[in-house]
């Protein structure tokens, strides 16, 4: 019978290598409390092996970064999804925002490339079920869209082929493929070519499946986003602003990531101080249980610097023409 020092030895040497094929550095496992740590501190990014460097962006909190593997990885496929077509703005939304956090993440560490654009591509019957890109929209999030590239093709053999094509290129800030449905062209087979393309360049790519289901594919990441109730906007006297939003929320459920189990989290959006806040259900009860008689009527409520809103023009040049002839269809 072996010694327990000879199998502790070859324990070890058996972790490391399974460590070296899933690219991730070897941590002992007397160490648990270093590891927690790092992730819990995530910076920008961390080494996964002496070779290479996995560009990394973190959202900030331990509980949601750990179930990522420390956040959303800047050089493979992240899978992005939603079951029902209301859904779209809100998923569209989330990913815009975090493919900025991308594009600000990549020029704090190449900043000799400089700003690098976002591609958006929109397969065709994605762009008739959800609409197309607001531009004054992306502004409203605190996304430039003159940073940004808009690429509509006519079908979507052409969609998969600029997506490609984008993949492979280290001049993009993130890409943005969104479809509708599970076309069988974005397989595992299709997937994964996508995924080793933004593998080899560095960059992100995101797949935002309008009305789909949930299936196989090469991602690293697959996300399932449904809009969350938005928060009242709370002033600083602890008073509620009545008939009032805080910020965009999103509810994020983590379909395929490294916890075994499905994973739920809220999001809030700060448009101000552009970084996302994780909604606990401490915050919504606290939310909630104002009483109705503290809510704020911002016309009504008096201060001591209040100044009254501006009348409107009674003779403008924008008037309401008089109505014309009326023809009535049967």
């Amino acid at each position: 019978m072996m010694n327990s020092g000879i199998k502790k030895h070859e324990l070890s040497e058996l972790r490391q290598q399974i460590a070296e094929i899933e690219e991730r550095q070897f941590m002992c496992l007397n160490e648990p409390d270093k590891e927690q740590e790092k992730l819990s501190n995530i910076k920008s990014y961390r080494i996964r092996n002496k070779k290479d460097k996995n560009y990394i962006f973190p959202f900030g909190y331990s509980s949601l970064d750990e179930c990522l593997d420390g956040g959303i990885f800047l050089n493979a496929l992240t899978e992005f999804r939603t079951d029902e077509a209301r859904h779209v703005g809100s998923a569209s939304g989330f990913v815009w925002i975090l493919a900025q956090q991308m594009q600000k993440l990549i020029y704090n560490l190449e900043p000799a490339y400089g700003t690098l654009p976002i591609l958006w591509i929109g397969e065709v019957s994605a762009k008739l079920e959800g609409g197309q890109i607001y531009p004054p929209g992306l502004l409203s999030l605190g996304i430039d869209p003159s940073q940004c590239i808009f690429v509509q093709p006519r079908t979507l053999n052409d969609a998969l082929w600029a997506a490609e094509l984008a993949a492979k290129q280290t001049a993009l800030a993130a890409t943005i493929l969104e479809v509708r449905g599970n076309p069988g062209e974005l397989d595992m087979a299709g997937t994964r070519r996508l995924h080793l393309r933004a593998q080899a360049a560095k960059r992100p790519f995101f797949l935002l499946r309008q009305s789909s289901e949930p299936e196989a594919t090469a991602a690293r990441t697959r996300i399932f986003i449904k809009p969350a109730a938005a928060s009242s906007k709370i002033l600083p006297s602890q008073q509620k602003f009545s008939n009032s939003l805080q910020y965009s929320a999103f509810q994020l459920l983590l379909e395929k990531s490294k916890s075994p189990s499905l994973q739920s989290f809220i999001l809030e959006w700060n448009h101000d101080a552009q970084s996302f806040h994780k909604r606990t259900d401490q915050d919504w009860a606290k939310n909630q249980d104002h009483d109705q008689h503290t809510d704020v009527d911002v016309y009504k409520y008096q201060s001591s610097n209040f100044v009254d809103r501006s009348s409107l023009s009674g003779n403008g040049p924008n008037q309401a023409k008089e109505m014309g002839r009326v023809v009535a269809f049967g």
